[in-house]
């Protein structure tokens, strides 16, 4: 019988790969769902304006940044037109 691995045979290490993947999301899902329903509404309530609160700097951020970046080219590109 052909092996693959020190002391294993294909047929074993393609068991062991099927194994991985489906353990793997399992683990996941098991810890989601434990999350999900492991909050209160409360916490939900209190996650949700952290969240939004992350959400709403980063626009802003992102936003002013290209806003600045935009009027920065246009005044370059007016600067060198005037010329």
């Amino acid at each position: 019988m052909a092996t693959a691995h020190k002391g294993t045979t294909v047929v074993e290490d393609s068991l062991q790969h099927v194994v991985a993947q489906v353990t793997s999301p399992a683990t996941y899902v098991g810890a989601a769902s434990t999350v999900i329903w492991g909050l209160t509404a409360d916490q939900w309530v209190a996650a949700g304006v952290i969240i939004g609160g992350v959400f709403t700097a980063a626009t802003f951020a992102v936003n002013w940044y290209y806003k600045h970046k935009t009027w920065k080219d246009y005044h370059i590109h007016r600067r060198k037109s005037d010329r």
